[in-house]
């Protein structure tokens, strides 16, 4: 089992993610009433979330090589490396009364079909109170999105190369205030070269509901084997709706049989943040 505390690098995520105001008001009319636009930005901040000891440690570089379980969210792809049943469970706090937690486990198919895996999120952010307009009458409210996602990761056939690997999710989201939202990811991981390996994956996209957009993401990562001690990966990720760019670097190095230091640096047009995770 994985067990990640990610607040350092989720201060940044959380406070752009987090449930933003309905649009804002376009010109008057011909009558003289100003008319609301709707809102098209990003929504469903649960789907974009998550990641496991690797994703955390190299401050989201890595993607291409997977991370176990928790690649179901992250990258499908990734699920074709898990050998055996898995479960991974994270639980996080940005701050601010914020938490985060979701857990997935992953189970590989007979006849080497490759791995699927199920598993849930849940993004609280606090509770607040609601009060009428002479600020009287004060009641307590609490915001809990919640999400699921099913991902199948497989090794490429002869038909798609033969080589690297290929996975899929479907993903659903319920985000309070707001309209459900079904989402897809596709990604896929080849070696180009001895001992480097190419990912390209387009995640968390879906149609807009009533306004309201997935945080759809397309990524593309190289990483490195250098030896038997030493990974280096570059990932660069821009949202589709949000336009944010994002690129991470990252290194993992064994230490010793059973012992990794991971450290990362993620770069973001909004905020920096630095990433390291050391473990047994």
């Amino acid at each position: 089992m994985t067990w990640t505390r990610r607040a350092a690098l989720l201060a940044a995520a959380a406070a752009a993610a987090a449930p933003l105001p309905p649009g804002g008001l376009a010109a008057p009319s011909p009558g003289g009433v100003a008319e609301r636009e709707p809102d098209r930005r990003p929504r469903a901040a649960c789907l974009s979330l998550g990641g496991g000891a690797r994703a955390a440690g190299m401050a989201g570089a890595g993607g291409v090589l997977g991370d176990g379980a928790s690649s179901a969210a992250s990258d499908p792809a990734g699920l074709a490396a898990v050998a055996g049943p898995a479960v991974a469970a994270t639980h996080e706090l940005p701050g601010a009364g914020i938490r985060y937690g979701s857990v997935v486990a992953a189970l590989p198919l007979p006849g080497g079909a490759g791995t699927i895996a199920l598993g849930g999120a849940a993004y609280d952010f606090g509770s607040y109170a609601i009060r009428d307009e002479n600020g009287a009458g004060a009641t307590t409210a609490r915001d809990v999105d919640s999400a699921l996602v099913l991902a199948w990761g497989f090794a490429n056939p002869a038909w798609l190369g033969g080589n690297g690997r290929t996975g899929i999710a479907v993903e659903g989201a319920r985000e309070t205030g707001s309209r459900d939202l079904l989402a897809y990811s596709v990604a896929g991981a080849y070696e180009v070269a001895a001992g480097v390996e190419l990912g390209l994956a387009l995640l968390h996209a879906g149609p807009a509901l009533g306004g309201c957009t997935p945080p759809t993401v397309a990524r593309a990562g190289l990483a490195w084997t250098a030896g038997s001690r030493l990974l280096l990966a570059c990932d660069a990720e821009a949202g589709v709706a949000s336009r944010a760019l994002a690129v991470s670097v990252g290194a993992e190095a064994r230490l010793a049989a059973g012992l990794l230091a991971r450290a990362g640096w993620r770069w973001r047009e909004r905020a920096d943040g630095l990433g390291a995770l050391g473990g047994a």
